[in-house]
C-alpha cells in the first residue's frame, strides 16, 4: 500500500451537520487494498470533528483537513466548514416615520432557519432613494426631503425592504433677499419664515461657510458676508439653520477676486491679503493643483496647528482621484544594505542616530562656552602650533611611518563631558601624505590592513577628496601647524559603540577651556574588526566592519566628517559661532555628493536617475561602485515622506516631520531627517543661485560656511533673498520635478536639476514617494500640525467646471502666524 483517497459527497459541510466519509488504500499500481484498518483524524478539531468510522461533523467555520492513516501511509480532504445560513430579517419598526432632518435607528435582529438570532453576519443597508432619505452602515435613517422610499436591508442572500415616510419638519423657509449679487462684506436681508427671533438662535452659511447674523426676527433676518469668506465665485447656496431643522439652499450670485491666477507650471506664493484662501476660478478644462501649506519658521521644535477646508460650487463633479505612479518592489531596487543585510541597515541606524546625539551635545557645549577663548588660525595656516596647557604633543608634519605618537580621543559617551574628558590612544604612523596623518591605534584587532590600502585611502584622500571639498567649502584650518589632517582608525571608537566615525568641535579649542582637545583638525573612526574580538556595552551597536567595508566606506565617511573640520576650523578663524546642527550635516552630506560626483567623474545639473542615487548591486550582490556615495540621503528623503515598510506610510508625514533638528523630529522619529532633508535644500539652492554668484556654487557654498549667522538668517544673508520663497519653491520641486512634463513656460525653478527625482520615485514602491493628500473639486477639511520648516501638500484636481475654494486656518478659525505660507502650483 502506498497511498489513501479520501473522499466525501460534498468539499464543505454546515455547522452541525454530518457527512460519512470514505477512505481507500491503493497499492502501487492504484488498485484498492482490503482488509485494513484506517484511523481518522482532523488538523483542527475546533473547526472540524471526525469520528473512528470517518462521520465528519461541523463545529465552527472554518477550513480543515480530514486524515486517514494506514501505519506511515496518510491520505487527506481539506473540507470547508460554513455557517449556518441566514434565514429570516426582522427590523424593528417595520415601517418608519421621519421628520425631514430628523434621524431614526432600525434595530436589525438576523436569524437562521431555527429562528435562533445570529449575531456574526455583516448587515448592509442601502437606500432606493438618496434624495428623500439616506442611511448609515448602522442603520441610522435621515430624512432628507417629503415623499415616500425604502431601505434595503440585506444579511448573505436574504434582503428586506422597510418602508419610510419623510414628513415636513420644522425648517426655515426662504423666500428672497435684498441683493442680486454678493461679495466679501455684503450686508443683506432675509425674509421669509420659522426662523428663530433670537439672533443666536439662527446659524447661516453661505457656500458651506458661516455668515455673520445682525438681526433676527421669525420671518426676517439681517446677515453679512464675512470679509474672509473663502468660496468659489460664482452660484453658491445660502442656508439657514435652526437648531437641527434645515432650510432648502437657497442660489445667490457670489462675485470675488481669484487669489489664484497662476498659470500651468507655475508657482504662486499666495499675500498676506489673501488670507490663507485658495480660491481657484472655473476651468474649461480638467486642471490640477498642489498646494502647500508651509511653515517658513527657522525654530527647531515650533509647531503650528492648522486646518484645512475644501469648499466646492454648485455644479461640481466628482471624478475619480489620480493615483500615483505605483513602483517595483522595494526589494527589487534598493540595496541589500537596506533590506537584504538588517545588521547593517542597524549598524548605519546607529551611526545616524548616534551623530545626531553627538551634534546636539555639540550644541550644547557651545552655548556653555559661549564666549570663551578660540584661538584664530587662518585657513590652511603656516604659523607653528599654538602653545597649549599639558596633554600630548601635536602630531607634527615630520613623522615618519613606523613612528608611534600620543593623543586623546574625545570621550563621546552619553553623559560625558567630551570636552572635559578624553581617551588617550597610543598610535602608530601608517601613512604621511601630503594633506593627511594616517594612524592606527596600537591596540587595534590584528587584522590584515595592507599598508597599500591605507596608502591608495590616502593619495585619495589627498588629491581628490580633500581638493574638492577645499574648493567647494574652502580650505581647512591648520591649529597645529602640520598642514594635515590627522585620521585615527582606533578600537575605542569600536568600544564605545554606535558610531564609524566623528568629528568634534572641542578640538578646535585650546586645551585651556578643553583640557580634551588635541587642537587640530582630527578625525576619528572605527578598526575593522571582522573577527569580532571588541564588545560594546549592550546597550551600544557593536561594530564589526571588515578590512573590505573599511575600504569602501571611508572615503565617503571621510568626506562627511572633513567637511565639519572646514567648517569648525574656518568658523573658529573668523571668531563665529558654529552653524545650526542641519546647515552642518546638510553641507557634509553635500560633501560626500560633490566627492562621489569627482570620484565618479560625474558634475551637477546633470539630472541623474535611480541608478545613480542608490547604486543597486547586481544578483551576485556586486555593486557597479564600491562606496556608496549617494544612497543615504534619499533614503533621509523617503523617511521624510513617511515611509515605514512596503505596505506602510506615515500619515502625518512629512508635514509633521521636523528636519530642523536631530531630536523631537515628530511622528518619523528618525534623526537623521536633518541630514538628507537639509541636504535636498542647499542642493536646489546650490543648484539654482550659484550661478548668481562670481565664484559659482563653489562660491555659494564658501559664504555660507562662514555666514555671519546661522539658520535662515545665514541663507537670507548670504543670497540677500527672504526665506519663504526659497522654502516654497524647494518644498514643491520635491514633488513636481519630473512631473510638469512639456508644459509651456513651465517654472525651471520647480526641479532639481542635479537629480532625476522622478525617476528615482517610479523605481520604489509608492509607500516611499512623498503622497500630496489627494481631493477633488469638492468639499473636504483635513487638520494637522506643521513641524518648523515642512509642508503639508495637497493635490487638489477635478474635471472642467465651476471653481473652488481651500481655506487654510490656524486651529480654532484664527489666521495663519506670520511663520507660514501658502502656495499653489498648477500642475495641469
Amino acid at each position: 500500500m502506498v497511498s489513501i483517497r479520501v473522499e466525501a459527497p460534498s468539499g464543505s459541510l454546515i455547522v452541525g451537520e454530518t457527512l460519512q466519509l470514505t477512505a481507500t488504500p491503493l497499492n502501487a499500481a492504484g488498485e484498492p487494498v482490503s482488509g485494513v484498518s484506517v484511523e481518522w483524524s482532523t488538523s483542527n478539531g475546533n473547526i472540524l470533528d471526525v469520528s473512528p468510522t470517518g462521520i465528519a461533523s461541523g463545529k465552527f467555520p472554518g477550513v480543515a483537513s480530514v486524515r486517514a492513516r494506514v501505519g506511515d501511509v496518510v491520505g487527506s480532504r481539506v473540507m470547508d466548514v460554513l455557517p449556518v445560513p441566514v434565514a429570516e430579517i426582522q427590523a424593528t419598526p417595520a415601517s418608519v416615520d421621519v421628520m425631514r432632518n430628523r434621524q431614526l435607528e432600525l434595530d436589525v435582529v438576523v436569524r437562521d432557519a431555527k429562528g435562533t438570532v445570529v449575531t456574526d453576519r455583516p448587515v448592509s443597508f442601502s437606500t432606493l432613494d438618496v434624495n428623500i432619505a439616506s442611511v448609515s452602515g448602522t442603520g441610522v435613517i435621515t430624512g432628507r426631503t417629503e415623499g415616500n422610499t425604502s431601505i434595503r436591508v440585506r444579511a448573505e442572500t436574504v434582503e428586506l425592504l422597510v418602508p419610510v415616510r419623510v414628513l415636513p419638519g420644522g425648517e426655515p423657509v426662504l423666500r428672497s433677499i435684498s441683493a442680486d449679487v454678493l461679495s466679501e462684506g455684503t450686508v443683506f436681508d432675509v425674509s421669509g419664515s420659522r426662523f428663530a427671533s433670537n439672533r443666536l438662535g439662527n446659524e447661516a452659511t453661505l457656500g458651506g461657510a458661516p455668515l455673520d447674523v445682525l438681526e433676527a426676527s421669525e420671518s426676517g433676518l439681517k446677515l453679512r458676508v464675512p470679509a474672509r469668506h473663502c468660496i468659489p465665485a460664482g452660484t453658491a447656496q445660502l442656508v439657514v439653520r435652526v437648531g437641527p431643522d434645515a432650510s432648502e439652499p437657497f442660489p445667490v450670485a457670489f462675485t470675488a477676486e481669484a487669489t489664484v491666477t497662476v498659470a500651468a507650471g507655475r508657482l504662486q506664493i499666495l499675500s498676506s491679503q489673501a488670507g490663507g484662501c485658495v480660491r481657484l476660478g472655473p476651468s474649461e478644462t480638467p486642471a490640477a493643483y498642489l498646494i502647500g501649506v508651509q511653515s517658513t519658521s527657522g525654530v527647531a521644535g515650533s509647531n503650528i496647528p492648522v486646518t484645512v477646508q475644501g469648499r466646492s460650487a454648485p455644479g461640481a463633479t466628482a471624478a475619480p482621484l489620480p493615483a500615483d505612479v505605483a513602483g517595483f518592489a522595494f526589494s527589487d531596487v534598493v540595496s541589500e544594505r537596506i533590506l537584504r543585510d538588517p545588521a547593517a541597515d542597524a549598524l548605519q541606524r546607529a551611526h545616524h542616530q548616534e551623530k545626531a546625539r553627538i551634534r546636539e551635545a555639540e550644541a550644547d557645549l557651545e552655548r556653555q562656552l559661549a564666549g570663551g577663548p578660540r584661538v584664530a588660525a587662518s585657513p590652511g595656516g603656516t604659523g607653528a602650533p599654538a602653545a597649549a596647557a599639558d596633554g600630548p604633543a601635536p602630531v607634527s608634519a615630520t613623522v615618519q611611518v613606523g613612528d608611534t605618537v600620543s593623543l586623546n580621543m574625545p570621550d563621546i559617551r552619553p553623559n560625558v563631558n567630551f570636552c572635559q574628558t578624553g581617551i588617550p590612544i597610543r598610535a602608530r604612523v601608517a601613512h604621511v601624505g601630503q594633506r593627511s596623518i594616517w594612524l592606527l591605534d596600537v591596540n587595534n584587532p590584528p587584522v590584515d590592513l595592507p599598508a597599500a590600502a591605507i596608502a591608495a585611502l590616502g593619495d585619495q584622500f589627498d588629491n581628490r577628496i580633500l581638493p574638492v571639498l577645499g574648493e567647494t567649502f574652502g580650505e581647512p584650518s591648520d591649529l597645529d601647524g602640520n598642514n594635515r589632517v590627522v585620521i585615527v582608525v582606533t578600537e575605542q571608537l569600536n568600544r564605545i559603540g554606535s558610531t564609524l566615525g566623528f568629528v568634534v568641535s572641542s578640538d578646535f579649542r585650546p586645551r585651556s577651556t578643553c583640557p580634551a582637545s588635541n587642537f587640530g583638525e582630527y578625525y576619528y573612526t572605527v578598526a575593522p574588526d571582522p573577527n569580532r574580538t571588541i564588545q560594546a556595552p549592550p546597550e551600544r551597536q557593536s561594530i564589526y566592519w571588515s578590512v573590505s567595508q573599511f575600504i569602501a566606506e571611508t572615503p565617503r565617511l571621510a568626506a562627511h566628517e572633513l567637511t565639519h573640520v572646514i567648517q569648525f576650523g574656518r568658523r573658529t578663524a573668523q571668531g563665529l559661532s558654529f552653524a545650526s546642527v542641519w546647515e552642518s550635516e546638510g553641507q557634509a552630506v553635500l560633501a560626500e555628493e560633490v566627492a562621489g560626483f569627482r570620484e565618479l567623474g560625474l558634475a551637477a545639473r546633470q539630472n541623474l536617475g535611480f541608478s545613480r542615487a542608490f547604486n543597486p548591486a547586481n544578483a551576485e550582490g556586486v555593486r557597479p561602485v564600491p562606496t556608496t556615495w549617494f544612497e543615504s540621503r534619499f533614503v533621509d528623503l523617503l523617511v521624510y515622506y513617511g515611509f515605514v515598510d512596503r505596505e506602510n506610510r506615515r500619515l502625518e508625514a512629512p508635514a509633521a516631520c521636523s528636519w530642523l533638528s536631530t531630536t523631537n523630529t515628530g511622528p518619523c522619529g528618525y534623526g537623521r531627517l536633518a541630514y538628507g532633508v537639509s541636504w535636498s535644500f542647499l542642493r536646489w539652492i546650490t543648484d539654482h543661485r550659484g550661478d548668481q554668484f562670481s565664484g559659482g556654487a563653489n562660491d555659494l557654498q564658501r559664504r555660507l560656511t562662514v555666514a555671519q549667522a546661522s539658520g535662515f538668517q545665514g541663507i537670507e544673508l548670504v543670497l540677500s533673498e527672504p526665506i519663504g520663497p526659497l522654502l516654497a519653491y524647494w518644498a514643491a520641486s520635491l514633488y513636481t520635478d519630473g512631473r510638469l512634463g512639456e508644459i509651456p513656460g513651465a517654472d525651471p525653478q520647480l526641479s532639481f536639476p542635479s537629480w532625476d527625482l522622478r525617476d528615482i520615485d517610479r523605481r520604489l514602491v509608492t509607500t516611499a514617494h512623498l503622497q500630496p493628500h489627494r481631493y477633488g473639486f469638492g468639499s473636504f477639511q483635513l487638520s494637522q500640525d506643521l513641524a518648523a520648516a515642512s509642508t503639508l501638500y495637497l493635490h487638489v484636481s477635478g474635471p472642467a467646471g465651476p471653481g473652488h475654494a481651500t481655506l487654510v486656518q490656524g486651529t480654532g478659525g484664527i489666521a495663519l502666524p506670520t511663520t507660514a505660507q501658502v502656495w499653489v502650483v498648477r500642475l495641469q
